[in-house]
């Protein structure tokens, strides 16, 4: 068993140089790139005239689910893929937030901001049901391996609970003075982390809500959307920057990008996963992802 552990740990580390590490995130109508080696920004689409809440990843067919609020919509592209990249609709959704991929199942979830209706497809859009209904909902985020789904509601104040993947046993497990935007998990350590958006404050807690702590402060509120965790990088768009927290036992915070335009969703993409799942099957991959 060492052996094998051993060995696969020297082909991850071999395939991982030279390949592709980028931060995908949105502006407003516009969904961007930058290499996190070399710093180079390059547009992905653009016009498409609509806030960009959230953006996904389908390590499994290669392809980037995005929400468009105004135009009511889920649209993906094949990614990455020959320049120009051509989006195509997946669903029509009633001023969507939250999309979140099932690789291992092909599934996509979708919540819809004013319905509270929080809905599963097909990988291309078809064989939409309804899981639940609740409070206007917002962020959305999948623990693929326990079968579990955490999401937030819009209130005057803010809600995360969770369900399982078919909508049964919700219950809420954090209750916050604040509206909660961002949410992501890291399924390997067992822990959630979300962003305050009045506050600013990025937090944590296990998956049941217990233990929650600060993580640190963003310093800048009312501007803090997006989310993605990266092993045990935290990747926050907060206004206009992109921030990386290193939740070590010392926590570090760095500034690792700055846009012009206001910044809405991130997520991390590496070309190594790609490989890593053809070996692992099961959803804890996905938290390194």
């Amino acid at each position: 068993m060492n052996c094998l552990l051993f060995g696969f740990m020297i082909y991850v580390n071999f395939i991982d140089k030279g390949h592709q590490h980028k931060l995908i995130y949105s502006t407003y109508g516009n969904i961007k790139e930058t290499d996190l080696i070399t710093g180079e920004v390059a547009d992905l689409l653009t016009n498409l005239q609509s806030v960009i809440h959230s953006i996904d990843y389908d390590y499994q067919y290669e392809y980037v689910y995005f929400t468009r609020f105004e135009r009511n919509d889920i649209l993906r592209f094949r990614y990455p893929a020959e320049r120009p990249y051509i989006s195509e609709t997946v669903s029509i959704a009633d001023k969507p937030v939250g999309v979140a991929v099932d690789s291992f199942n092909s599934d996509v979830y979708l919540t819809e901001y004013g319905t509270g209706k929080l809905y599963r497809c097909a990988s291309d859009g078809s064989n939409k049901i309804l899981i639940l209904q609740d409070d206007p909902l917002y962020a959305l985020t999948l623990d693929t391996s326990n079968r579990w789904m955490y999401y937030s509601t819009y209130t005057t104040s803010g809600k995360i609970r969770k369900s399982r993947l078919n909508g049964t046993e919700k219950q809420t497990i954090v209750n916050s003075s604040h509206r909660i935007y961002g949410l992501s998990i890291d399924a390997i350590r067992g822990r959630l982390f979300w962003m305050e958006y009045s506050s600013g404050d990025l937090k944590s807690s296990n998956f049941n809500g217990e233990n929650e702590i600060k993580v640190v402060s963003t310093n800048a509120a009312s501007t803090n959307i997006g989310i993605h965790v990266y092993g045990s990088n935290v990747y926050c768009a907060t206004g206009t920057t992109i921030i990386n927290v290193t939740t070590t036992s010392t926590m570090i915070k760095n500034i690792i990008y700055s846009d012009p335009e206001r910044i809405f969703s991130v997520i991390v993409y590496k070309e190594t996963c790609k490989y890593i799942k053809d070996y692992v099957f099961t959803g804890n991959f996905m938290s390194d992802c």
